[in-house]
């Protein structure tokens, strides 16, 4: 996995364990190429995320979406004066 950091993929990608996580679109080239040239990384990352599960997974992305949408309706409701669900 290559990502952008500043997204929230770093609550739960490690840079060089998950991932690498890079700064913009040239950090994400590099990265490929780093990962083409340097086997030995990609194949720790390879093997560390078939053998440990995600920290977070659906249920979890879920939830945390969930809770979002809960909280923006509050805040319409007390915008608005309009009830609660």
């Amino acid at each position: 996995m290559i990502a952008r950091r500043g997204t929230g993929i770093e609550e739960f990608v490690s840079d060089e364990i998950d991932g690498l996580i890079v700064s913009g679109d040239d950090a994400m080239a590099d990265a490929v190429v780093r990962l083409v040239r340097d086997r030995a990384l990609l194949t720790a990352i390879r093997a560390h995320n078939r053998t440990k599960p995600p920290r977070f997974d659906w249920s979890d992305a879920l939830a945390a979406a969930e809770a979002e949408y809960s909280r923006a309706a509050a805040i319409v409701a007390r915008s608005t004066g309009a009830p609660q669900k």
